[in-house]
């Protein structure tokens, strides 16, 4: 009989230790799950992202668009426009030759309203979001974490930016690292935070969410989102899709995506072709201050909604 209680007492410990790996790889997988570019869409039914069994994954069916539509998704769209313009720019029209002055002027102007954008970006996620959704999932660290080293390398940029720059090569290989940091990073929140908030999240739950972050939006933010959009056409059809009057153009977007063409898009658009920006135009002023009084108006509208 000796050798079967060796036998059963093996067979035991095999399972105890089984299931301890099971736990263990349960509690692991949400971080298991990211891999950059290559990281898959997360299985939301998975109970290992499960914070409170008050609050189960079941409110996919209540989101009408689908996930490529949803605003977190389209405003990584934006940021990824940006950044591919900037890389074309460095690497085709002003490749292997000094900076002309006005070259010069509109990369820090053009970089100063994107330094901008993705700041407010991180922050929006990092100070609201994170924390939403930290209520009801574990959230993988990582989608947070990223952050810091992405804000080094965004420094990194600003020093070349504003110190002496005369050739673009001296940006090239700090933009392509910061390429090849964000891209990553915002495939693995479309996959994994996207999918998570649309499962433990009704759509009203996540449109407060949304107002606060639009209340700290800065103007060249919601123009560069309009711009990733495709411009007025395309956001007004996404405010149809997601229920904003459609009068929040005429006293809010439009006065944003002036300000974003005015201070970041001509000079892109320079950079690209090789041909000097257009003097500012003289009422820049008059639609920052006309943004200004529609922000303030769309926040008293919102307090009656």
């Amino acid at each position: 009989l000796q050798p079967s209680f060796r036998i059963r007492g093996v067979q035991r410990a095999y399972r105890t230790s089984m299931r301890l790996l099971l736990v263990l790889a349960m509690h692991a997988m949400p971080a298991l799950c990211l891999n950059g570019l290559a990281t898959k869409r997360v299985n939301t039914n998975s109970r290992a992202y499960q914070k409170d069994p008050a609050y189960p994954p079941d409110k996919e069916s209540l989101w009408k668009a689908p996930e490529e539509k949803d605003g977190w998704m389209e405003s990584h769209n934006a940021l990824r426009k940006e950044v591919a313009a900037m890389k074309t720019a460095l690497t085709t029209t002003l490749k292997g030759r000094p900076l002309a002055d006005w070259e010069r002027g509109s990369i820090k102007a053009w970089w100063k309203g994107h330094f901008e954008i993705i700041h407010q970006h991180h922050l929006n996620e990092d100070d609201i979001f994170t924390p939403f959704m930290e209520k009801r999932v574990k959230y993988p660290r990582k989608l947070t974490s990223d952050h810091n080293g992405l804000v080094a390398q965004l420094r990194k940029i600003d020093d070349i930016v504003s110190g002496d720059l005369v050739r673009a090569d001296q940006l090239r290989s700090a933009w392509s690292k910061y390429q090849s940091m964000l891209l990553p990073h915002l495939r693995e929140e479309e996959m994994v935070g996207l999918p998570l908030s649309r499962a433990y999240f009704t759509p009203s739950e996540v449109n407060e969410q949304v107002m606060k972050i639009l209340a700290n939006e800065p103007p060249v933010g919601g123009g560069s989102f309009i711009h990733g959009l495709g411009g007025k056409a395309a956001m007004q059809e996404f405010m149809a899709q997601e229920g904003i009057p459609f009068f929040v153009w005429y006293i809010q977007f439009s006065g944003q995506y002036q300000v974003y063409k005015d201070t970041m898009l001509v000079h892109m658009e320079a950079l690209l072709s090789g041909t000097p920006p257009p003097p500012p135009p003289l009422v820049s002023t008059t639609t920052a201050l006309i943004v200004l009084l529609a922000s303030l108006l769309v926040a008293k509208y919102r307090k009656w909604m």
